[in-house]
């Protein structure tokens, strides 16, 4: 019979030396690559002469593989030549695997950043590009991606839609030396509001350009977002839907890409008419639209997203006067942003219902952000969030529970968060009365005060108590 002890020795010494070899062929590097090769790649570039600030991240994929990527800046105002040669330098150095770990650099160059290959002759070519481009001063940023094969991406931003245009049109050179070469993917915007995404070649610039021009006779262009295939667009006033419209279909002609057009005050999903909501607006008292920023739809849903500090209710009360509302499903009065009237916490202020229930829920709403110890609230169907303004606690909380109830349905999950630490988050399920055993145990130390406070309050739906 076999001993198992001589078994298990002979297994250890296997393993052992499987461990020992596996150290041998990395050159008895560090079992965590990743980092090692960091530290490697921080000591070899962080003193280059040509180098500002070096940026990098580590990953230990397993013992003795990892990688690194990360950002490497250069100087402000580094020559062509010397772009060139901090390039080399970090493609050679990324061409060796250091202490078992492969290194992906980027070189940020003043306005653009580029992606750094261990191959010298397709440096050269991105390098080249992206000394037109920071030379160019149209342009705000940019960035040179590789594609798949041989493929590259140019993103950039430039100060005017006019540079757009012909930067989209007319890429720099060295990134597509060969007609074999995918087309230069395209991501460009301008600081005036044009989009292009799309792959470099065809006609869909010069179209969008066209598209724009004859489109700013008639009316302010806001936005433009063109693809080969569609083309959005985006004007000041609702207005000037139907004459931009008609502008754009005139100068597209023949031209296959789908058209949408809307306006700043009036933002539509793909494939909405909007006719509902524009029939709704027109109803509206000019003091409600006054309120209003923008309004979204997509033909069953309404939301009307309202400037800072509107009080939600005396807009639901206007909204709901006109018949052509209660044809949606949905109603929504929302505040966007960090300038919000509770205080300007950044947390969304809102309200989404049915037409039935649009009122009691805004009211509520209101009514939360009045005890100033609400920064946001967000009443959707059968759901409550309130976030606590910075330095509201438990008391403040407890507090809540009575307006809360005054506007809630049976059923409605209804959870208050806290922004300290001693403030758990606490969540329940509205009802007339609600027990500690019915609270999940997750909640249950932070609910006895909220619970008796919630418990004494009128039925569900009444005008809360005086506080």
């Amino acid at each position: 019979m076999r001993s198992t002890t001589g078994t298990r020795a002979r297994w250890i010494l296997a393993s052992a030396a499987a461990i020992l070899a596996a150290v041998a062929l990395t050159g008895c590097g560090s079992v965590d690559a990743g980092t090692a090769g960091r530290q490697a790649t921080e000591r070899e570039f962080r003193s280059d002469p040509a180098v500002e600030s070096v940026d990098l991240t580590s990953l230990n994929t397993l013992p003795w593989i990892g990688s690194v990527d990360g950002t490497v800046t250069a100087k402000p105002g580094l020559s062509d030549d010397d772009l060139s040669a901090l390039v080399d330098r970090i493609g050679a150095f990324e061409s060796e695997k250091r202490d078992g770990a492969s290194v992906s650099l980027k070189v940020a160059a003043d306005t653009v950043t580029l992606r750094v290959l261990p191959n010298r002759a397709r440096n050269a070519r991105f390098v080249a590009a992206a000394n037109e481009l920071r030379a160019d001063t149209g342009i705000v940023s940019a960035e040179i991606e590789v594609r798949s094969g041989d493929g590259s991406k140019l993103t950039a931003r430039t100060a005017t839609a006019e540079r757009a245009f012909a930067l989209a049109a007319e890429a720099p050179d060295p990134l597509r030396e060969r007609v074999s070469e995918p087309p230069v993917a395209l991501e460009i915007s301008s600081v005036d509001g044009v989009s292009l995404d799309g792959d470099q070649g065809g006609t869909w610039v010069a179209d969008a350009q066209r598209v724009r021009a004859m489109v700013g006779l008639r009316a302010r262009v806001t936005v433009l977002q063109a693809t080969p295939e569609s083309l959005n667009l985006q004007v000041a006033e609702e207005a000037d839907v139907a004459p931009a419209r008609a502008a754009a279909e005139a100068a597209l002609g023949d031209r296959s890409m789908t058209l949408t057009v809307e306006s700043r005050s009036l933002q539509l999903r793909d494939g909405a008419s909007g006719d509902a909501a524009r029939a709704t607006l027109a109803k509206l008292p000019a003091e409600t639209r006054k309120t209003i920023d923008f309004v979204w739809t997509d033909d069953a849903v309404l939301q009307l997203h309202l400037k800072p500090r509107t009080a939600l209710a005396p807009v639901a009360t206007a909204l709901l006067a006109v018949p052509e509302a209660s044809g949606f499903r949905t109603l929504a009065l929302m505040i966007d942003g960090s300038d919000l009237g509770s205080g300007g916490s950044g947390s969304p202020i809102g309200v989404f219902a049915a037409p039935t229930d649009l009122a009691p829920r805004a009211t509520g709403v209101d009514r939360l952000l009045a005890t100033g110890s609400v920064a946001g609230a967000d009443a959707a169907r059968e759901r409550i969030d309130v976030m606590l303004a910075e330095g509201a606690g438990p008391i403040e909380r407890a507090a809540l529970a009575p307006v809360l109830k005054s506007f809630a349905q049976s059923g409605d999950w209804v959870c208050v968060k806290g922004e300290e630490s001693a403030v758990r988050t606490l969540c329940v399920t509205a009802a007339e009365s609600i027990a500690m055993s019915d609270v999940d145990e997750a909640y249950r130390s932070q609910a006895k005060d909220f619970l008796a406070r919630w418990n004494a309050a009128p039925s569900l739906g009444a005008a809360p108590a005086a506080e």
